[in-house]
């Protein structure tokens, strides 16, 4: 291409869809307490990541 040729582009921007959902399920309590306390941590780490993610900030209460 030359300096008095106009630039010309054919090529489109395409956005890309990211699709992901909350997957929170309840925690289920074990009997070893020793046990519970550790998964209870990796499960509150877990849905605080999903959260950030999410742009989840605000707490809902739902009454049934």
């Amino acid at each position: 291409m030359t300096d008095t040729e106009a630039s010309t582009s054919t090529a489109t921007v395409t956005p890309s869809v990211i699709t992901r959902q909350l997957t929170i399920k309840a925690f289920v309590k074990q009997t070893d307490n020793n046990e519970n306390a550790v998964r209870w941590q990796r499960y509150k780490k877990d849905i605080e990541r999903q959260f950030r993610f999410f742009g989840i900030t605000e707490i809902i209460h739902i009454i049934y």
